[in-house]
């Protein structure tokens, strides 16, 4: 049964050797798109799901808010990025700290809400 004896996500901590402020989940497969961008979703179930319709464009930050190492990330790997957070209140104020993050390291960026 699902009640608020726990934390909603349980994230590991980061360690010397694997910081989650400096990876994105799905990169590896995302990084060879030929789609010419790549979609920023808000958790991993958000990712898996168009990998399951046939994208092979998702991205997600790795229990984090998006991080100025993230978006740097990112524009190695692409020009455009689309933003699809949820529409609830925590998703729109993560996309709007994200947005300058990206457009601060040259990338175009759209939005989407689900």
């Amino acid at each position: 049964m699902l009640d608020d004896s726990t934390p909603k996500y349980l994230n590991s901590p980061d360690t010397v050797i694997y910081n989650k402020s400096r990876n994105l989940f799905a990169l590896n497969l995302a990084k060879n798109t030929k789609l010419g961008r790549i979609v920023l979703t808000e958790g991993y179930m958000d990712t898996i799901s168009p990998y399951q319709a046939g994208f092979d464009c998702a991205v997600a930050s790795l229990g984090t808010s998006l991080t100025a190492d993230h978006a740097k990330l990112l524009s190695r790997f692409t020009k455009e990025v689309v933003i699809c957070y949820d529409a609830d209140s925590a998703g729109v104020q993560a996309a709007n700290r994200a947005i300058p993050m990206l457009e601060g390291g040259g990338d175009l960026v759209r939005g989407f809400s689900i």
